[in-house]
């Protein structure tokens, strides 16, 4: 794993993961709505990238 990983894949997961956790203390029902908007994202671009898009 180089750098160019940590800067681009690592870290910014680490920081969402961690925003995630605040919101998810300080509203439960909201950090479940951001998560599986995020997870839907995530998975619509994975799919979008894979059939050249």
């Amino acid at each position: 794993m180089g750098s160019d990983f940590l800067i681009h894949g690592a870290i910014p997961m680490l920081v969402w993961a961690m925003a995630l956790v605040a919101l998810a203390f300080a509203f439960p029902a909201a950090a479940g709505t951001v998560l599986a908007i995020v997870v839907v994202g995530l998975v619509l671009g994975r799919s979008r990238r894979a059939t050249g898009r």
